[in-house]
């Protein structure tokens, strides 16, 4: 007899197992984008009748980015601010927002299709970015796939049942998308695309200092050059973490030169798209006033509970890294943690939105500090920590989604004043206005409005309860609006209160005349007209026609619970 078994042949089993460690990490980023789908298609699901808008936590901001999205869908390279109708000459558009414009334009695929094919495509290639970056500071794959699985499923302790805020008064992981890789893969492409940009830019940053190679310099400033244009606010991060990188590395008087010859390369190259951002500023008085409204960062504490395990896991990193034993890998992370944080600290208006990649050197050093810990442990001691460590720290991510679940489920979002479902009435509504409307007409959705007790003088007021049709009419018409996003629109809270004295019934004709005449509006569009909304018939009487319509009104469109006044002043 023969023996038939073939010999073992060692370069295909190297071949086989190198095609393995690239394919693996593809599948895990895919499928973790996959269970961020998991909201949306329940929400589909419970339409019932309704149309779903597939949009969750931060609503209102993701109506900004459709609205971007469809006006370079004209196709123009130009856009508005329509969620106001201030004066302005208009910005030239967002890279990312023209791009994904042009993709609804050429395939006819819907806006929303458009902006979460962009979320998924730019969160896949922020976590294998990561995934580049692990193995180029990490030595293992065990440290590198832990890593991996922190930044893409880790939070902090916002889970717990002990935060009974809604508000800002409760760990970041809570409510800060952009704080968190995986909440931030859920919601936002140009979180995603941004935090990109981030990670090639320090991670192509460092191999040259490593290696000395003038093309990953290159590489790392056009990646700043896009994202100065794209989010603008993450070159302040990143020159806050290479400035303090570079002071490092001069005292440590390695090849200083040249290390900071690669800083200018690639500060040079991203200049034009810094000054071109500060001309946007200085010339758009609308886009100055957006960007001057205050979006301050959390407590550090609510911060560090918002990082949770990860975040304690880093700090022990950072105090077991003694002198003897540092490398150049851990002080690049250290910095990079440390100097995200602290930009988000800078005096600035819109620090908030500096936190942003601060997540990504967390959990690697987290990683690190597990490996420490594991040390000597046997093999099941070590899968058990790492285990626990990994479910803990992913706790707030599926509470994140439960709780968008259950607020569409309730037919708000966490806002409480958008819902995440139109009547197909309001659908067909904006639709009429699309169709029926100037380009350039401007109209105003009015807020449904309820009645609220005071619980310290028991004195009852009216206040706005549902700003949905004011939030989505833009996207969803090309219109513009007077009043509909908290922080496109200026002086927004002074604007709600002024429709809300429009609405209410004691208000006099001649302060009614000279707030439509400040509005610059053509058309108003009412919509709370259920039946069911009794207390509406005493608030809004004459929109629930219990009083007569004023002259300076023209009702233009009346169906299925939504009516349109054409606006007429004497």
């Amino acid at each position: 007899m023969t023996d038939e078994t073939e010999p073992i042949n060692a370069h295909e089993m190297t071949t086989s197992t190198a095609k393995q460690n690239r394919i693996a990490p593809m599948v895990f980023a895919v499928l973790v984008l996959a269970i961020t789908f998991i909201p949306y298609l329940l929400g589909y699901a419970n339409a019932e009748g309704r149309r779903y808008l597939w949009l969750g936590y931060n609503f209102d901001d993701a109506s900004v980015y459709l609205t971007w999205m469809r006006q370079t869908a004209a196709p123009s390279l130009r856009v508005f601010n329509l969620f106001t109708t201030d004066p302005q000459t208009g910005l030239v558009a967002n890279p990312l927002f023209l791009l994904l414009g042009l993709v609804h334009w050429l395939t006819k695929i819907p806006l929303l299709g458009v902006f979460h094919l962009a979320r998924l495509l730019f969160g896949y290639t922020l976590l294998m970015s990561v995934w580049h970056l692990v193995k180029t500071v990490l030595k293992t794959d065990s440290q590198r796939w832990f890593a991996l699985l922190l930044v893409a499923l880790s939070a902090g302790l916002g889970w717990l049942p002990v935060w009974n805020a809604t508000g800002f008064d409760s760990p970041v992981d809570r409510w800060q998308p952009e704080a968190i890789t995986f909440l931030s893969l859920y919601l936002n492409p140009l979180f995603t695309a941004s935090m990109t940009l981030q990670v090639l830019v320090l991670a192509n940053l460092f191999k040259a200092d490593q290696t000395g190679d003038n093309r990953l310099t290159i590489k790392a400033g056009v990646s700043a050059l896009l994202l100065s244009l794209i989010h603008g606010y993450d070159v302040i991060t990143l020159s806050v973490v290479w400035t303090l990188y570079l002071i490092v590395r001069t005292i440590q008087k390695h090849d200083v030169v040249r290390v900071w010859k690669q800083a200018l390369t690639v500060a040079g190259i991203a200049l034009p798209g810094v000054l071109f951002m500060l001309y946007q500023i200085k010339s758009e008085s609308v886009f100055r006033e957006r960007i001057a409204v205050a979006t301050l960062s959390a407590p550090i504490y609510w911060v560090a509970l918002g990082y949770g395990i990860p975040f304690l896991l880093a700090v022990y990193a950072l105090a077991r890294q003694r002198k003897s034993d540092r490398n150049t890998e851990s002080i690049f992370l250290s910095i990079w943690m440390i100097g995200n944080v602290l930009a988000a600290y800078l005096p600035v208006s819109f620090q908030r939105k500096m936190l942003q990649g601060a997540h990504i050197p967390i959990s690697i050093l987290a990683a690190i500090a597990v490996n420490l810990l594991v040390q000597n442990k046997s093999r099941a001691m070590t899968a058990g920590i790492k285990g626990s460590i990994g479910i803990i720290s992913a706790l707030t991510v599926f509470a994140f989604m439960y709780r968008d679940i259950q607020n569409a489920n309730a037919n708000i979002t966490q806002t409480q004043l958008q819902r995440p479902f139109l009547r197909q009435g309001e659908q067909i509504a904006l639709d009429w206005v699309a169709k029926n409307t100037p380009p350039n007409a401007t109209i105003q959705p009015l807020p449904h409005i309820t009645l609220i007790t005071d619980n310290v003088t028991s004195k009852t007021q009216t206040a706005i309860s549902d700003t949905t049709l004011a939030t989505i009419l833009p996207w969803m018409t090309g219109r513009a609006v007077f009043c509909g996003h908290f922080g496109e629109t200026p002086h927004y809270t002074d604007r709600l209160n002024q429709l809300n004295r429009f609405l209410i019934p004691n208000t006099p004709d001649t302060e009614k005349i000279s707030l439509l005449r400040s509005m610059n509006v053509q058309y108003l569009l009412f919509s709370q007209t259920s039946p069911s909304d009794i207390e509406a018939d005493s608030l809004v009487p004459i929109f629930r026609h219990r009083l007569p319509l004023p002259k300076y009104l023209k009702q233009v469109y009346s169906s299925d619970g939504v009516e349109i006044y054409e606006i007429h002043l004497p």
